[in-house]
């Protein structure tokens, strides 16, 4: 996904990186609703660097983009396999998974399934214990709340 332009720097990489990433959560999630305009739309960039950023999603991650009606769609898209994780790497999930809550631009939805499906992994016994710990996570990202934040992640 390192296709270099002449004249684009850094930022505009990631900047586009996260645009190609947000791209395939919003065709996924809603199969059959983005066409290329709205896309462009949402984004605020040109239906020819969406069209390019589809076909980057097409052909270089090899994902099964069709195109239907003027909409997009996903023929199929991999599944992530499962994996078992120590207490202490799921707890450190749920709890950097809890802080990006506090982010602007993170799409809250899916993040907050992400949580629900983290919190459901950990035993009974423990659910208490982790509410605990999670509740007392700030809830704005805030200079003064940074050292509260890797207290409690620690």
């Amino acid at each position: 996904m390192r296709e270099r332009v002449f004249g684009q720097g850094r930022d505009n990489m990631i900047r586009r990186t996260a645009r190609i990433l947000e791209i395939i959560q919003q065709i996924a999630g809603a199969p059959g609703r983005w066409s290329r305009q709205k896309l462009a739309e949402y984004h605020e960039v040109s239906e020819r660097m969406i069209q390019k950023d589809l076909e980057l999603i097409r052909h270089r991650l090899g994902l099964e983009l069709r195109h239907e009606n003027g909409t997009y769609f996903f023929q199929r898209l991999p599944r992530v396999p499962t994996t078992v994780y120590p207490l202490s790497e799921a707890l450190a999930l749920l709890m950097a998974a809890r802080a990006a809550q506090a982010i602007p631009g993170v799409n809250s939805a899916e993040l907050a399934a992400a949580i629900a499906r983290l919190e459901s992994i950990f035993p009974p016994s423990l659910e208490h214990l982790v509410q605990e710990a999670i509740d007392e996570l700030p809830r704005r990202a805030v200079k003064g709340h940074r050292q509260t934040m890797l207290t409690l992640l620690h």
